[in-house]
């Protein structure tokens, strides 16, 4: 068996969980997908694919990591050709297994090393989550693409991520202001401000996928857009919505013909070549 997926129609959260000592009954799984709490005690769904798992979907309870961890499931970088995670809500409410940041970077630190793909499905502070020391400036450095729908994050927060993530070429989040390291710089001094700071992060990024509502701003997009591309030599894709690429296209537009954005303009130009 190289696919395995595992769900639960019942909601019924057993008192104790079963052991299966000894057996290596999924030797050659290339993907797992754990739909449920971790439902053994043991690490039974991970003995033996250590050299073959490449995708791995889990809820990651406060059960499942104890479990892992205690097994020493991830460590030592044994899941070398792991590729893709997806971190998954805890959809059942009767079970309280919420797991603080810090232990949640720990785990994801353990199977960071070949991981390109990065998906939060959970509600996750991504900010203190990849701030915290357990990820440190080893902490995927391979990853390529982090999707955090349900995160709102700041510029701030994004240019300090593109430090940490240094392949990172596609993000997907919301937005949540310029932060208030930024807010406290007036609109026409932000350009140069983020250049002289922040000219060597974001080498790679191409793409950010908004996560978007109906308090987002159009305007706010296309300053985030502009100063992301003054400091990211690759970034030209915002994907939005279709109804609000328009204003986004005219925002920038505007902004180009300004005294502030003017001197940048055959850089920030590509933003709107992306979307012809």
């Amino acid at each position: 068996m190289q696919h395995l997926t595992l769900r639960d129609h019942t909601g019924i959260v057993p008192d104790e969980l079963p052991y299966i000592p000894h057996a290596v009954p999924f030797p050659k799984l290339v993907s797992l997908r754990i739909f449920v709490l971790h439902p053994f005690a043991d690490d039974v769904l991970f003995r033996g694919n250590s050299d073959t798992l490449t995708y791995l979907s889990m809820i990651p309870d406060s059960v499942s990591i104890n479990v892992l961890n205690r097994h020493n499931v991830f460590d030592a970088g044994r899941y070398s050709k792991l590729k893709f995670v997806v971190m998954n809500e805890i959809i059942n409410e009767a079970v309280n297994t919420a797991v603080p940041a810090a232990i949640l970077s720990n785990f994801l630190c353990k199977m960071a090393g070949p991981v390109q793909v990065l998906q939060m499905e959970m509600c996750a502070d991504i900010k203190t989550l990849f701030a915290h020391p357990s990820l440190g400036e080893k902490g995927f450095q391979t990853l390529q693409i982090l999707q955090a729908r349900s995160s709102s994050l700041s510029l701030f927060d994004v240019l300090d991520l593109l430090k940490r993530l240094p392949a990172l070429d596609s993000l997907y989040c919301g937005l949540a202001g310029l932060g208030s390291e930024l807010d406290g710089i007036a609109p026409e001094n932000l350009p140069e401000h983020v250049v002289s700071n922040y000219s060597n992060v974001g080498k790679n990024l191409k793409g950010w996928r908004v996560s978007f509502d109906r308090g987002t701003n159009h305007n706010t997009i296309a300053v985030y857009a502009m100063l992301l591309a003054l400091v990211c030599p690759k970034f030209t894709k915002v994907d939005t919505p279709l109804m609000a690429m328009s204003d986004y296209c005219a925002s920038i537009s505007e902004a180009l013909r300004s005294g502030t954005y003017l001197k940048y303009a055959p850089r920030l130009s590509r933003l709107l070549d992306a979307v012809k």
